[in-house]
C-alpha cells in the first residue's frame, strides 16, 4: 500500500491507524503498563492532546527519560514511524475526524464486547449478530425520536444558538462538551496585537508539557478571521476548546458561515441519488421495502383496532386477515410455477440446438470405454495423524520431558565467522558473551533502578524484577 497508494492516488496522504499501531504492540505496552502504572495515563496525555511536533518530540523524550525506556525495542519502533500515526505531523491536512477505520473497528468492538465471545457455536454467533443489527436499529429509532423534540441551549450566546440550529444533533454534542471544558482554560490579550490572545489551562500541570502551554488564537472579528496554533479546525473541521473560549469572552453572536461545514449539518445531502437505508431493501420495480412495510403495518393497525371491539368485528378482521394469507399463498405458488416452466423452455430448447447441432456420424466419434463420468476420481489422501498418542498422553500427565529447544545459530561477525559457541541463558543467544554480561541483564538492572526511583523500593522486588524479564523475553 504504501507504494501503490502514491502512484495511483498522488493527491492522497497515506498514514497509519492508531487503533492498529497500538494493537500490534499490545502485549510488550501491557508489560510496561504493568512495570510502571502511571505511563498509560502519561502516554495517553501526550497522544491525545493538542501538541505540535516540537512540543511532542519534547514531551515523549521527557517521558523516555524519566522511566528509562532508551532501549525498549517497542518505545523505539513507536518513536520510528511517529510521523505515520501522530496526528501532530500532519495537522495542516483535513481528515474530518477519521483518524482511523472507526467504521469497522467500532462494529467489531460493539459486536464482540457485548454479543458474541470467540468460544460462540455458529448457530449462536448468527442469532447474536441478529440481536446487534435488531440493538443498533433501536438505538437509531431512540436517536430519531429524540431528535424531534426542542433543543435547549446552554448559554444565551448568539453564536451557540447558530450552532445548535445548523449542525446535526450529533456534531452539536461534541460542540457542547467542547464548550464545557473551554471554560477551563484563561485568556489574555497578546501585546503585540490586539487580535491575538494567548489561551493557557488553568491547571498548569508540571507532568504534561501541554498543559503549560499557551496557544495563541488569532480573533479579527472585522475580517471574520479565527485561528489556534492547534490547527484543529483544519484538521477536524470543528472548533477546539481554545477558539470556543474566544468566543464566549468576545461575546460573538454569529460565526462566518465558511466556518460551518456542510458535512456536518442538517443539509449535508440533498437530493441523494438513493438513500442508505434503502439500499437493497427495494422490490422489483423499485419501490422501497421500508415504504412498503410502513403502509402496511399501519393498515393492519388500523383493522386491528377496529377489531378488538366485538365479537362480530374480531371475526370479519380474523377472516379478512386468513383470507388475504390465502391469496398471498396462491400468488406465490403461480408464480413458483411459472418460473418452472420457464427453465423447462429453456431446457428443451437448449437440447434441440444441440441435437441440431451434431454432425458425423456416431462411429466417427470416439467412444469410451467407460461411460461413468466419476471414473477417473480418485478417493482422498488420508492425512497421518501428527505425533504420538501415547507419547501426547504421557506429556499430559507428566510422566514424559517435554521436547528440547533446537539450537539457536550463532551471531555472525564481519566476516562471517560465528561469535561464539556458547549460548547465553538469560537472552538465549550465541553472540559471544554469557548471562552476567548480556546486555538484556544490564538492562533489567537500569529498569529495576529506575522503578525504585520513581516508586521508592518496595518489599515486593521479587514481583518487579519478574515483570521486568517478561518484559525483555524474547
Amino acid at each position: 500500500m504504501a507504494k501503490a497508494i502514491p502512484k495511483n492516488f498522488p493527491r492522497t496522504l497515506h498514514k497509519f491507524c492508531r487503533w492498529h499501531i497500538m494493537n500490534k504492540h499490545k502485549d510488550p505496552m501491557k508489560k510496561l503498563y504493568k512495570l510502571f502504572p502511571d505511563l498509560k495515563d502519561q502516554l495517553t496525555a501526550i497522544l491525545n492532546h493538542p501538541l505540535m511536533p516540537s512540543e511532542f518530540e519534547d514531551a515523549w523524550k521527557a517521558l523516555i527519560e524519566k522511566y528509562n525506556l532508551h532501549d525498549i525495542n517497542v518505545m523505539i519502533n513507536l518513536w520510528a514511524e511517529r510521523k505515520l500515526w501522530i496526528s501532530a505531523y500532519w495537522k495542516e491536512v483535513f481528515c474530518a475526524r477519521m483518524t482511523s477505520t472507526q467504521r469497522s473497528e467500532s462494529m467489531n468492538f460493539v459486536l464482540k464486547r457485548g454479543f458474541v465471545t470467540e468460544r460462540d457455536n455458529l448457530h449462536i454467533f448468527a442469532k447474536q449478530v441478529n440481536n446487534c443489527v435488531q440493538a443498533r436499529h433501536e438505538a437509531e429509532n431512540a436517536e430519531a425520536n429524540a431528535s424531534t423534540g426542542t433543543r435547549k441551549t446552554v448559554t444565551r450566546y448568539g453564536f451557540e444558538a447558530q450552532v445548535m440550529d445548523k449542525y446535526t444533533r450529533a456534531v452539536y454534542s461534541v460542540f457542547r462538551e467542547r464548550q464545557y471544558h473551554s471554560t477551563a482554560f484563561r485568556i489574555k490579550t497578546s501585546q503585540d496585537n490586539s487580535n491575538n490572545y494567548l489561551v493557557h489551562h488553568y491547571n498548569q500541570s508540571k507532568e504534561f508539557a501541554w498543559s503549560r502551554h499557551e496557544f495563541r488564537v488569532l480573533a479579527d472579528e472585522a475580517e471574520g478571521r479565527y485561528e489556534c496554533e492547534c490547527k484543529l479546525w483544519e484538521h477536524t473541521g470543528l472548533f477546539c476548546h481554545h477558539v470556543i473560549a474566544v468566543f464566549e469572552h468576545l461575546r460573538l453572536d454569529e460565526i462566518p458561515s465558511k466556518y460551518i461545514l456542510q458535512r456536518y449539518t442538517k443539509d449535508a445531502v440533498t437530493n441523494p441519488d438513493f438513500n442508505r437505508r434503502d439500499y437493497r431493501t427495494t422490490t422489483e420495480d423499485g419501490t422501497s421495502i421500508e415504504y412498503i412495510r410502513t403502509i402496511l403495518y399501519s393498515e393492519a393497525v388500523k383493522i386491528i383496532n377496529k377489531g378488538c371491539s366485538s365479537e362480530a368485528k374480531f371475526q370479519i378482521a380474523l377472516s379478512a386477515f386468513r383470507d388475504a394469507n390465502s391469496r398471498l399463498d396462491n400468488e406465490d405458488a403461480e408464480l413458483e410455477n411459472n418460473e418452472d416452466a420457464e427453465m423447462e423452455n429453456n431446457e428443451q430448447s437448449s437440447n434441440q440446438d444441440n441435437t441440431t447441432r451434431e454432425t458425423g456420424s456416431q462411429n466417427d466419434i470416439p467412444q469410451a470405454e467407460n461411460n461413468d463420468p466419476y471414473a477417473d476420481i480418485q478417493p482422498p489422501l488420508v492425512a497421518i495423524t501428527k505425533g504420538s498418542k501415547t507419547t501426547d498422553a504421557a506429556r499430559k500427565n507428566g510422566k514424559c520431558k517435554p521436547p528440547v529447544p533446537a539450537r539457536p545459530e550463532p551471531e555472525l561477525d564481519e566476516y562471517g565467522r560465528p561469535k561464539g559457541t556458547r549460548i547465553c541463558g538469560t537472552c538465549n543467544k550465541i553472540d559471544g558473551h554469557n548471562s552476567r554480561t548480556c546486555k538484556a541483564r544490564q538492562l533489567a538492572k537500569k529498569l529495576l533502578e529506575t522503578h525504585e526511583k520513581v516508586y521508592g523500593p518496595t518489599a515486593s522486588s521479587g514481583n518487579i524484577k519478574v515483570r521486568i524479564r517478561n518484559l525483555l523475553a524474547r
